[in-house]
């Protein structure tokens, strides 16, 4: 896709002086999740759940380590946990994204693992760039 955007491109340029770009990203749709602290079990169900088996479908294909699978399993579960927790608060006004959650309202532990989550974000975006254009 990568070789003909490129070849698609030298023909833009040359005609019209303009070019395309093409990102991927993940989307991980609706959750519906239960809270009810009362329930033997918690229940979360929808696109997300898609996603960790995907994640984890993917891990042994691109030849990673099971520690690097599962960090970006929990990595990705974390940040639905603290998007579901932003949604079910009280914290934000109804005109506002409910998928931002607002930085500075996060304890210390959360800030630090929201930060590993990012690195562990970017290590898989950078692998399967690597992976892509060869």
């Amino acid at each position: 896709m990568k070789e003909t955007l490129e070849k698609v491109n030298a023909d833009l340029g040359k005609r019209y002086g303009v070019q395309l770009a093409n990102r991927t990203g993940v989307n991980t749709g609706e959750v519906v999740a239960s809270d009810d602290p009362t329930a033997d079990q918690k229940l979360a169900t929808g696109d997300a759940v898609n996603v960790t088996a995907r994640l984890e479908a993917a891990a042994p294909l691109m030849g990673v380590s099971s520690t690097e699978g599962e960090a970006w399993i929990t990595g990705f579960e974390f940040l639905q946990m603290l998007r579901l927790q932003n949604q079910l608060g009280d914290s934000r006004s109804s005109d506002e994204n409910p998928n931002l959650v607002p930085v500075d309202t996060l304890n210390d532990i959360d800030r630090r693992m929201l930060k590993e989550t990012m690195r562990i974000a970017r290590r898989l975006q950078q692998r399967i760039e690597l992976d892509y254009r060869r």
